[in-house]
């Protein structure tokens, strides 16, 4: 039991961030959103990699649709099964552990993000893991600062719990055409009692053609009371992206080592935009 346990949540930390990949781009999106005051009508972003424990196998991470009943609010749903292919024991033994969440973003007047999303996510052993998610960003003079909560709470095993995930993060111009964004995540993961924070850095340079150039680096510590699962984090990651007309194709190598797991995924993306007529 111990061992599935630790294996399943390899770490909460890493769940969430392998689910909210794009999240820095998110972020410098939402940024341009707010900056150039023209919301799209309809958005629809696919992700799609090779599996942590086999690099020949290529399959669906997530999907999300997005509509913008008004320039200011955003309804999108998702699909996402990034867990499935990262965990390397869930991927070896064709186990899914899909989830799907629905969310909703306002735009007020281009000062301040404030977006919610609840999920629902299937894990193995008959166990559902209900998530909750809260961010608000704050706008101003090209500059964002994040804070987000999320709580996961998981029920029909042997015992229920909860994990929880705090973050923040602050996104700033450093000269030309380049973005600085760093960032703070605090986790605590009920299962194993296991405590997590991690540090990292992201560095963007936007130009002027449209294209997109975004590396980012974290170290982080693990505190477990399972056995081996005590010790450093790392992870690096690097993602290229290029506008077809409205739209973006993206190219994202990710890397983490962890006391329990070791891994580097390739990613490719698409995002369509459809403006408003």
């Amino acid at each position: 039991m111990r061992s599935r346990k630790n294996d399943r949540q390899s770490g909460t930390l890493t769940r969430f961030l392998v689910s909210t990949a794009t999240g820095a781009l998110s972020l410098l999106l939402g940024i341009g959103t707010a900056n150039a005051g023209g919301a799209p009508l309809a958005e629809l972003h696919v992700w799609a990699g090779n599996e942590a424990s086999d690099s020949s196998a290529f399959g669906l991470r997530s999907a999300e649709a997005a509509f913008w009943p008004t320039g200011q609010d955003r309804i999108g749903v998702r699909y996402d099964n990034s867990l499935s292919q990262d965990n390397a024991q869930l991927a070896r033994q064709g186990i899914n552990a899909e989830a799907y969440f629905l969310s909703y973003m306002h735009d007020f007047d281009g000062d301040f993000l404030l977006s919610g999303e609840i999920g629902q996510r299937s894990l193995p052993a008959g166990e559902d893991q209900t998530i909750y998610k809260g961010e608000g960003v704050y706008l101003h003079d090209n500059r964002a600062a994040k804070l987000g909560l999320q709580v996961s709470e998981t029920t029909g095993g042997a015992t229920d719990y909860t994990d929880t995930v705090v973050y923040g993060a602050y996104s700033f111009p450093a000269g030309g055409n380049w973005r600085v964004e760093p960032q703070l995540y605090l986790s605590e993961t009920g299962a194993a009692e296991d405590k997590e924070w991690r540090a990292a850095g992201y560095v963007e340079y936007n130009a002027p053609q449209k294209w997109q150039l975004g590396m980012g680096a974290g170290y982080g510590e693990i505190d477990s009371a399972l056995p081996n699962a005590s010790g450093e984090v790392l992870n690096a990651h690097a993602r290229i992206s290029a506008p077809i007309r409205d739209h973006q194709i993206h190219f994202q190598v990710r890397y983490e080592e962890s006391p329990t797991t070791s891994f580097t995924v390739g990613l490719v993306g698409i995002s369509f935009r459809f403006q408003r007529k």
